[in-house]
């Protein structure tokens, strides 16, 4: 019996263990994504310019929402129109709050599992 209960024990360690890197790395997904896009929204608000995260900085090089390649359509060489920049905006908030709804249900059920268990 004392061997099933330490199997047991070591089971949990190692749940516990994996629910940490699981969480860890969906923190990790949240910040390349929703965190960049939060933080560069927070940029132009703050410089009164939403086109800012959209257009080169002062050394020409496009900002963490453009320098991908995957994401360069979201570039502008200027300023545009009020229905460019909401496209722009909406693509990146509609991302960023599907991401952090995504990691924050994750979270939950990691949270599930190691309080009830294995379903």
């Amino acid at each position: 019996m004392e061997e099933l209960t330490l199997l047991l024990w070591g089971i949990r360690a190692f749940l516990l263990l994996v629910s940490l890197l699981l969480a860890a790395i969906l923190v990790a997904c949240w910040w390349v994504v929703a965190g960049r896009a939060f933080a560069e929204l927070g940029r132009g608000w703050r410089a009164h310019d939403l086109w800012l995260p959209f257009l080169r900085d002062e050394r020409g090089e496009w900002g963490p929402l453009t320098s991908n390649p995957r994401w360069a359509l979201a570039r502008a060489e200027e300023r545009g129109s009020t229905r460019a920049l909401a496209w722009r905006w909406g693509f990146w908030i509609a991302a960023a709050l599907g991401l952090t709804v995504g990691v924050l249900r994750g979270l939950w059920g990691v949270g599930q599992l190691l309080v009830l268990g294995w379903p």
